[in-house]
């Protein structure tokens, strides 16, 4: 029981009578607070419950003993308030006004320093006059510094949050309630109050608000959720990738969601371009052919980057600029892909821009810009078709391959689709990379499988075309061997043998002349000659092919005196081969006209027929080596394929073109050469005109022939002998040196290629020998190549003929 103090109340203090005095004591014994009791008249502390010792500190004998003065009495006057401050008794009794839970740091009695809460109210009576002024106080200190220690980590916390780099945001009911600076810029606001009493799912893509709902519950039932990565909707309609992690928490008194946000779109990003690149290496390495390697590399970016791609190549080889889309929606891939294919043309839909651009780095357009490229495109089908998309942002890569654009990868961006960042070009201008290096591997690996399919083409036709004359002088020979032929049939086997073996002749001096142009070692021996004595002395050259298929010859020649600055050899060669092939190429009976013309500076001559024509998908490439039409297997036209290239390429050694011309199959063909004028102030001379082929009588001289084709020599032998010439023959170098030395010939017919010592070796010998530089050497020999001629000029040769040997020029050569 507590333990009781004398106390002055009474009747007359409080209003009550004893017995009732008796029990309220007991009560404010019992109280946790302490409480004073005062007289409003004298001032006298009437009471004091031991509490109110407790809480002040103190231990005085007669501290709640009443009777004293209120002021002095040891419980409040050794416990006075800190500072200026009295007690606020002192204006309840001054004043009788009610004060109701000031907070007041007073000293207490023992030394301490404590925080109070203090009631002071008066007690009334009849009349409302006071009776008594009651101070109770209860000691907060405790509760005092765990509010303060909770505001110092709120603050703490607070700033923590708010100036945190991840962004933070709170929701409760599904509305957001809180979030921080980052989380604001996070979400595309400007600050957080844009977004505050937005609901959540406004900031959720329309795919994920199932799985959000669900999470969003878990974290209320069970207090939080773990960390998952997911998208967010940003206020501009863009998505953006995090990491987020949820913890139940109570925020101003509501039960509500604390999010934790980690931005990782960059990361993703990185691993969607590595991904991306990853994949590209796979795919694109999976095949060298072009059409799938086309089809491969449009669909990388699919839909990971882009909606749709459209990959053009530019023209290369023997092929038209090829393209090729690619759509995330199939069935829009296939409707697009028909229209492509009746769009489709020569130029391609978005190079120009790059070909204006400072550098190749990856274009990329946005909104009007982007539809106004596509609008100024030089292909207005393609284009037609790409705007029917309505991109909302076009990225152009170029395609570079050794160091030239070879096509573009088009990228284009539709709806909803996120903005395309830095890093994203990055990895599309390194698929641009992969994918140029790629597509031109494939390009050159259908290059080499169709010059490989040209080179069995052309081995087939020069074997038709060797056989032919073999056919020829092997029934010849057959002829002349026949005992009883009489002397007619033995003349024509001799002409036709003679004919095929020109032929023959002709076809290897177009193959060598191919090499020797190809490595640069044509050599012009220019002269300013009238452009039409080259024509003429090539019609003369072609006159009898054009008889014998009955075709009709019209000349329109212009009165102008059209001089060049030519190699009138080579202008004959690239008149005849065009005149040749017009020839070849009509059918019998046709008609092949000729005119030539001053033009823009330029001496032209036009060579057009009414033959076969040429296919459109040919005509690019007619003057590419080896290249023919479609030709039926009895193979009428003859040739290899090599007469169109050696004349466009002569004729761009001297500074002009050909070009060809055909409305296609069955319209015939029209060639244009275009040549400079030669200067009329150019001091070159004219060549002088080629003496007339007269057969001199070759006197009778002694010849030494060394060949080791046994065949060779005694056919040869033999003509030489019947020409009256006395002839000796040896089959290699040290037999040819020994009947050198016993006859002394006057000339020798020398081989290059003979066993033990080559020709070259011997000719050295020779000239070595007394009476060496007297001899006239000759090389007759199968090597025709420039090297081949001046190693035989330095080892003391005097001419050079090539196999099979020209009779006219041997006679030539030893009658001089």
């Amino acid at each position: 029981m507590a333990k009781r103090y004398k106390s002055k109340f009474s009747a007359e203090t409080t209003g009550i009578n004893l017995r009732e005095l008796a029990f309220l004591e007991d009560i404010l014994e019992q109280l946790p607070v302490g409480v004073v009791v005062v007289s409003p008249n004298s001032g006298q502390f009437l009471y004091a419950n031991s509490r109110a010792a407790e809480i002040l500190g103190s231990t005085a004998e007669d501290a709640t003993q009443p009777g004293r003065y209120w002021a002095e009495t040891p419980l409040l006057a050794e416990s006075r308030p800190l500072g200026d401050q009295p007690w606020p008794l002192a204006r309840t009794l001054d004043s009788g006004e009610v004060i109701s839970g000031q907070e007041l740091m007073v000293r207490r009695a023992d030394g301490p320093s404590a925080v109070l809460r203090v009631h002071v109210f008066p007690i009334l009576g009849v009349g409302n006059r006071t009776l008594s002024v009651v101070m109770t106080f209860s000691d907060i200190t405790q509760t005092k510094e765990a509010e303060a220690a909770l505001r110092e980590s709120e603050e703490r916390y607070r700033s923590l949050v708010e100036f945190s780099p991840e962004p933070i945001a709170v929701h409760s009911g599904g509305v957001v309630v809180y979030v921080n600076e980052a989380g604001a810029k996070l979400l595309g606001a400007e600050s957080p109050g844009e977004l505050i009493g937005r609901p959540v799912l406004d900031f959720v893509p329309p795919d994920q608000v199932d799985v959000i709902k669900r999470r969003m519950r878990r974290v209320l039932e069970e207090g939080w959720a773990p960390l998952i990565e997911e998208q967010f909707l940003t206020l501009d309609g863009d998505t953006v990738d995090v990491e987020v992690v949820a913890v139940r928490v109570m925020y101003q008194g509501r039960l509500a969601s604390q999010m934790v946000i980690r931005d990782i779109s960059q990361r993703k990003r990185a691993l969607r371009a590595r991904l991306l690149l990853t994949r590209a290496g796979v795919v694109l390495s999976s095949t060298l052919d072009f059409r799938q390697t086309l089809d491969n590399a449009a669909r990388l970016g699919i839909p990971s980057v882009a909606n749709a791609c459209l990959l053009e190549v530019s023209d290369e080889g023997h092929h038209s600029p090829s393209q090729v889309i690619a759509l995330a929606d199939k069935e829009e891939e296939a409707r697009l892909r028909r229209r492509l294919k009746r769009h489709a043309g020569p130029d391609l839909c978005l190079q120009p821009l790059l070909d204006s651009a400072d550098d190749d780095s990856p274009l990329l357009l946005t909104g009007d810009d982007a539809l106004n490229a596509l609008t100024d495109s030089p292909n207005q089908g393609l284009a037609k078709v790409w705007r029917s998309l309505a991109p909302r942002a076009v990225v152009v890569v170029p395609l570079t391959a050794r160091r030239k654009i070879t096509g573009t990868m088009t990228f284009l961006q539709l709806g909803d689709k996120p903005r395309l960042t830095d890093d994203d070009l990055s990895a599309l201008e390194e698929l641009g990379r992969r994918t140029a290096v790629a597509v031109d591997n494939a390009r050159l690996y259908r290059e080499m499988q169709e010059a490989d399919r040209r080179k069995d083409e052309f081995l087939a036709m020069l074997a038709h075309e060797l056989r032919n004359p073999l056919a020829a002088i092997s029934g010849a020979i057959e002829l002349l061997g026949k005992e009883g032929a009489d002397a007619e049939d033995m003349g024509s086997a001799r002409a036709a043998a003679d004919r095929q073996l020109g032929h023959m002749t002709r076809l290897l001096d177009d193959l060598l002349e191919v090499s020797r142009i190809t490595q640069g070692k044509i050599q012009l021996r220019r002269a300013v000659v009238p452009l039409g004595d080259c024509l003429e002395q090539s019609m003369r050259g072609t006159r009898d092919l054009l008889k014998n298929l009955g075709h009709e010859l019209t000349l329109n020649l212009t009165d102008d005196p059209l001089t060049v600055n030519a190699d009138p050899s080579r202008m004959e060669q690239i008149f005849t081969n065009l005149l040749s092939n017009a020839a070849k190429y009509t059918p019998p009976n046709g008609e092949v006209r000729v005119s030539s013309a001053r033009e823009n500076g330029m001496a032209v001559v036009r060579i057009r027929d009414n033959g076969v024509g040429i296919a459109r998908e040919v005509l690019p490439h007619v003057f590419d080596l080896f290249v023919q039409g479609e030709s039926s297997l009895d193979r009428a036209q003859g040739g290899l394929g090599i007469g169109l290239t050696l004349a466009s390429r002569l004729a761009e050694m001297h500074g002009g073109r050909i070009s060809a011309h055909s409305d296609g199959p069955g319209t015939g063909s029209e060639f244009i050469v275009q040549l400079p004028v030669a200067g009329q102030d150019k001091a070159a001379a004219r060549l002088p005109t080629p003496a007339r082929d007269s057969a001199r009588a070759a006197s009778q001289r002694q010849v030494l022939l060394v060949d080791d084709n046994r065949d060779v020599a005694v056919m040869l032998a033999t003509l030489l002998r019947g020409d009256g010439h006395e002839v000796k023959v040896a089959h290699d170098g040290p037999a040819a040196l020994e009947a050198a030395r016993e006859w002394e010939p006057a000339v020798v017919l020398l081989d290059i290629g003979l066993p033990a010592m080559d020709g070259y070796q011997v000719a050295r010998e020779l000239r070595a020998a007394e009476g060496g530089d007297k001899l006239l050497i000759i090389a007759i020999t199968g090597y025709g190549q420039g090297p081949d001629r001046q190693k035989a000029k330095d080892a003391g040769f005097d001419h050079y003929l090539v196999k099979p040997v020209p009779m006219a020029r041997l006679r030539e050569l030893l009658a001089e």
